[in-house]
């Protein structure tokens, strides 16, 4: 696919959730920093995987407690390219994340730059998302037009989602653990879902169990 950066599109990385379902006992965000197969954690994965992308920028949102996110995610680095002197990558933080997700969207939104003319929204526990999936939503969003053009696998909406500028006022206003999807029902005649199959899903990292499935692959 080509370079998001083609079409102004940032990609906003959320990283600054709970992980709550990984356990009790688990400290907020330990699940980014377990190690994959080689030994980098997750965060680390799902940043080469969106630098790998070609963002115009990338802006990762981060609890203001936990810099260590911050550090880990940097391992990635290695998988993506930016012009020299400059880096691809910043980190934003959120005080305001025991709110939910969408205040955590908010700050990521916040953060781009002018020009950007659209973002897509990643999960920094879905380290692997496919280009393929991606390739499709920006096709999709080229030939469209449509506001919100998200993923439809088999018979229920997930992420990644692609935000059009112009929906950049009504992001910065939601509120909750819902994030960006409750544009969907609030603009259903701006959205376009896009068909995938259950199996196209990108796995996340929820619950110990994902954990396990993952780094075994």
């Amino acid at each position: 696919m080509d370079r998001l950066s083609d079409q102004r599109i940032a990609i906003v990385m959320l990283a600054a959730g709970e992980g709550r379902r990984m356990g009790t006992g688990s400290a907020p965000g330990a699940k980014l920093l377990l190690p994959l197969g080689d030994g980098r954690p997750i965060v680390a994965h799902a940043v080469g995987n969106a630098l790998a992308l070609g963002p115009t920028e990338l802006v990762v949102v981060v609890r203001p407690d936990t810099p260590e996110i911050a550090t880990a995610a940097t391992l990635g680095l290695r998988f993506g390219s930016s012009p020299p002197g400059q880096s691809p990558i910043r980190y934003v933080t959120n005080p305001r994340h025991e709110e939910g997700m969408a205040t955590s969207l908010a700050a990521g939104i916040s953060a781009l730059g002018d020009d950007i003319e659209a973002t897509l929204v990643m999960l920094a526990d879905m380290p692997r998302v496919d280009t393929g999936v991606v390739a499709r939503l920006v096709s999709a969003y080229g030939r469209e037009r449509k506001p919100i053009t998200i993923p439809l696998y088999g018979s229920a909406v997930g992420p990644p989602t692609l935000f059009a500028r112009s929906l950049f006022p009504d992001l910065l206003r939601l509120e909750g653990e819902v994030g960006g999807r409750q544009l969907l029902s609030i603009y259903p005649d701006l959205t376009c879902q896009v068909p995938f199959s259950e199996n196209e899903r990108p796995g996340d990292v929820d619950t110990a169990e994902d954990y396990e499935k993952m780094r075994e692959t």
